[in-house]
């Protein structure tokens, strides 16, 4: 480096603009008595470690090209970890332990499931006979992918100035949940982590219609904090159970599941054939079944089971959402030859006329409506988008729009929109186990 930089420095071109550097510029910036001047070169006179700092690492170029990139922020902060990581892992004589605060910065959502993947190996015991060092590695996220690639025995959530490990024996996640939520808990799925309010529900309608609703009766879910996780299926108290505690505190913050009732009406015999419906159910049985919906309740999670069969079905059985539902199916369904427009007038009009008819009650109404649903003949995703669309466009207030809506929905949106301000607390003197005290 130090010939290189003799060279550099004896080089006619290089010290002609040395020269006029020194002479044009300098010589007008310098105080009487105190001359500035300059010498072009690589500054290769330093010591051996500003020699090395001078190195530089970069990636190179996709196959198949020759000219060097510019990469961004997020390639950079990649290679410099893994720079990182091998400098820890070439001290054999020192513990490796590396701290990274929020890696996610600019990085690509598939590069941070990658990048936790690479962690992990890297965090696991050396296989005998490779070279290499364990390294223990702490870092801090805010992002839903990397908290999804994680092992969740391995997380702890920060909340309100509180640690609260996940691990065994600290929730009340049973041994095959971790490995259930181990495939399932994907990025959309792990905003729970991170919700201030946080509701749990089984499918597309609810994750598309709550935060509607909540807009509606002035409780934005943006602006409160909330996230809705659409699990997709029954299993709500699998995703629930991370945010109870297993030595009964209650963490700060609230989650409501939204499980179906699921016991039709009997007017809906005919439409579900075999299956039982309301009457065919004892006062024991549906009392065995709601407690079924609620067992896992407690802590910082409570449960809103719907009124009778589905989120839909029990709007279409109010007097102020009868309409609007069967526009969003029928519109949502089409008919041959006709607007969206001419749907909906049609639509209105058939529910208004049914309405007309003494013998029809209000079940038989909503199980007209329900049917294309039930049937499968239309998307519920595309229905709860038609049914937002005109929920939106309602000049209510958000008094008026309450008191139209099922009571099950108004408490548990209330239920996620109000925090307690005090920290955790214990809600339950825990039963002695040995682990738990151990841990």
């Amino acid at each position: 480096m130090q010939q290189a930089d003799l060279a550099v420095e004896g080089n006619p071109a290089v010290q002609g603009v040395q020269n006029a550097v020194n002479s044009t510029y300098l010589d007008d910036l310098s105080f009487s008595g105190d001359p500035l001047n300059a010498t072009l070169g690589l500054g290769a006179k330093g010591s051996f470690d500003q020699l090395l700092e001078r190195l530089e690492l970069y990636l190179n170029p996709p196959p198949g090209q020759t000219q060097r990139l510019t990469r961004g922020l997020g390639y950079n902060n990649l290679l410099f970890m893994a720079a990182e990581l091998l400098l820890l892992q070439s001290h054999s004589d020192e513990i490796p332990y590396l701290l990274i605060e929020e890696p996610e910065a600019h990085l690509h959502p598939q590069h941070q499931t990658l990048f936790m993947q690479m962690l992990e190996t890297r965090a696991a015991p050396v296989p005998e006979g490779q070279e290499g060092q364990r390294v223990q590695i702490l870092l801090s996220t805010h992002s839903p992918h990397l908290a999804a690639s994680a092992d969740l025995e391995s997380m702890v959530m920060i909340v309100g100035h509180k640690a609260f490990p996940l691990g065994k024996h600290h929730t009340k996640l049973k041994d095959g949940d971790y490995a259930f939520l181990r495939r399932f808990l994907d990025a959309t799925k792990a905003n729970l982590f991170f919700a201030r309010g946080l509701i749990i529900v089984e499918g597309d309608a609810e994750n598309i219609l709550l935060p509607s609703i909540a807009k509606k009766i002035g409780k934005s879910f943006g602006k409160f904090g909330v996230s809705v996780v659409n699990v997709g299926h029954r299993g709500l108290f699998r995703y629930s159970r991370i945010l109870q505690r297993a030595d009964g505190m209650r963490m700060p913050l609230q989650v409501a599941l939204l499980p179906d009732r699921d016991i039709p009406p009997d007017t809906a015999k005919a439409l579900v054939g075999d299956r039982l419906t309301q009457g065919d159910w004892g006062n024991a049985e549906i009392a065995k079944h709601m407690a079924a919906l609620v067992k896992d309740e407690g802590g910082a999670v409570k449960v809103f089971p719907s009124e009778q069969w589905t989120l839909e079905f029990d709007l279409a059985r109010t007097n102020a959402f009868a309409i609007f539902v069967h526009q969003a199916i029928q519109v949502a369904k089409g008919r041959r030859n006709k607007t969206d427009a001419e749907v909906a007038v049609e639509a209105q009009a058939e529910v208004i006329a049914l309405r007309a008819d003494d013998s029809k009650s209000a079940d038989d109404v909503a199980v007209f409506i329900f049917e294309p649903l039930f049937k499968k003949q239309v998307s519920k995703a595309m229905v709860a988008e038609q049914l937002a669309a005109l929920i939106d466009a309602l000049p209510d207030t958000a008094a008026e729009f309450r008191a139209k809506l099922p009571t099950y929905i108004v408490n548990a949106i209330d239920h996620v929109t109000t925090f307690d301000k005090a920290e955790s607390v214990r809600e339950e003197a825990p039963a002695p186990k040995a682990e738990v005290a151990a841990s």
